[in-house]
């Protein structure tokens, strides 16, 4: 058995030979770089999801698992500037490699935020179909708080091979970064659990999302409908194109597993980057096809949104009651 556990600090396995350290000032450099873009990203993915929960021209059930995609998103990103602020503080510093339990936990909600990201993709073009199918029609709360619940706990079970040390290993590579490991570990039940995440928290949910909207596409075009059609069809292209997000997410997803195999510096800066890639284009996505979530969003960043108007509202009828009384 590995002598790697989650509560050693140092692991005593032989380690794939690594030519570009990175214990080095570069790496240190490429993560701060690494963490602005995420903290902008992060910036963008919550600004994104405020402004869609302002978007009352867009139904409430759309709002709502679209807000809930965000999330997914944020707590993507959250968990990589954690891991670039302690790669960042090992490398400037002489703090000890930490317990191999912190990078355990944040790799374990990186992929469960990963998965539940596809997972929610998923659940968004299904709720597309339902519009397209039946009309606006309303949901009761209960319903999606259940629906919201299943998918963040399929996402948390289908990474919990993560937390079992004896199935799935982790390293901070030359002492800084953290990522997989495939060391003497029991290998048959790491595959099943990783090739059952990869079916069931990747390319099932993946394979709704991208079907679903053309089936959405074609039942519009089949059926002749004229209530609504332009918004339904609009809708639905953008269930679709929300999936070439998805699609770089996933390979966000598997890039790092897969090449755990192969762990060394190169490809733990290859990992890192598709990683911080992957969070892109889901916000950027919403803004330009939701015209009432950018102008929304518009309004957030010029402090005009409906909050601080009836904010200055007051203000204004406060100080003009104070001033007609001091007259």
């Amino acid at each position: 058995m590995d002598n790697c556990t989650l509560v050693e600090t140092h692991c005593n396995a032989t380690a794939p030979h690594t030519e570009l350290s990175l214990k080095t000032s570069f790496f240190a450099g490429y993560a701060f770089c690494m963490l602005v873009l995420l903290i902008a990203v992060g910036g963008l993915v919550l600004l994104t999801a405020v402004a869609v929960s302002l978007a009352s021209p867009v139904p409430k059930i759309i709002r709502v698992f679209l807000v809930n995609l965000l999330a997914a998103g944020l707590i993507v990103a959250t968990i990589c500037i954690a891991i670039l602020v302690t790669a960042i503080t090992l490398v400037l510093s002489d703090i000890g490699e930490p317990a191999r339990i912190l990078c355990a936990l944040q790799l374990w909600v990186f992929g469960a935020g990963s998965v539940a990201r596809l997972l929610s993709l998923a659940a968004f073009s299904i709720v597309v179909l339902r519009i397209v199918r039946f009309g606006k029609m309303a949901m009761k709360g209960v319903y999606i708080a259940l629906i919201l619940a299943f998918l963040w706990i399929a996402a948390m079970l289908l990474n919990i091979q993560i937390a079992l040390p004896i199935v799935y290993a982790v390293q901070f590579v030359d002492g800084v970064a953290c990522f997989p490991h495939y060391g003497e570990i029991h290998k048959a039940p790491r595959y099943i659990f990783v090739g059952t995440s990869i079916v069931f928290g990747g390319l099932t949910p993946l394979t709704i999302s991208t079907v679903v909207p053309l089936v959405c596409l074609c039942y519009i075009k089949r059926h002749s409908i004229t209530e609504g059609a332009y918004y339904k069809r609009a809708m639905a292209k953008f269930a679709l194109f929300l999936v070439a997000g998805n699609l770089i997410n996933f390979l966000g997803q598997t890039v790092p597993g897969i090449i755990a195999f192969f762990a060394d510096a190169a490809r733990v800066y290859a990992a890192y980057t598709v990683t911080v890639v992957s969070l892109l284009p889901t916000p950027i996505f919403v803004i330009i096809f939701l015209k009432p979530v950018r102008k929304k969003l518009l309004e957030v960043l010029t402090f005009n949104c409906a909050f601080v108007k009836k904010r200055r509202l007051a203000r204004k009828m406060m100080s003009t009651a104070g001033t007609a009384t001091t007259a």
